[in-house]
């Protein structure tokens, strides 16, 4: 297994992982998610942007999946201590590939992108009926630190 970063070239392949990704989240979320077809200019819109960071994951000559990062800064509130952190906006990985340890690596690669950039922090949020992922990250060591709720 290898991680390495997203460049253009790797945008058809980035297209169907993403449309899988959002037919997932989808069925998770039908009341907010869409299970859209990724045409691609998200993607380009990510790599275009200095904060964002496509890590993917080959496996036996395949894309197993991805992890996309930003870099975040905390709001302008006069009673937060402001620092960068970095956030995990998607992690997928196809169900195939599943339980061969590429999750961990995408997570890993995501903590050494943050010890690199010197954020404070990861953040991520995940679906609360996503239990799959919330099992996954409770066993990489990451605990929740706040709870949204939604009407």
């Amino acid at each position: 297994m290898h991680i390495r970063a997203a460049t253009t070239k790797d945008i058809s392949l980035l297209c169907d992982l993403y449309t899988k990704f959002y037919c997932y989240n989808a069925s998770l979320q039908p009341k907010y998610c869409i299970a859209a077809i990724e045409t691609g200019e998200y993607l380009k819109w990510i790599m275009e942007q200095p904060a964002h960071t496509l890590f993917l994951a080959e496996y036996e000559n395949s894309i197993g999946g991805f992890i996309h990062l930003a870099i975040a800064e905390t709001p302008n509130y006069p009673s937060v201590a402001a620092h960068t952190f970095g956030q995990i906006v998607d992690l997928f990985v196809l169900e195939k590939y599943r339980g061969k340890g590429i999750g961990k690596q995408l997570v890993s690669a995501a903590k050494r992108w943050q010890t690199s950039k010197s954020l404070a922090y990861l953040e991520l949020e995940v679906l609360a009926n996503n239990l799959q992922a919330i099992k996954f990250y409770q066993k990489m060591g990451l605990t929740a630190s706040r709870l949204t709720l939604n009407s």
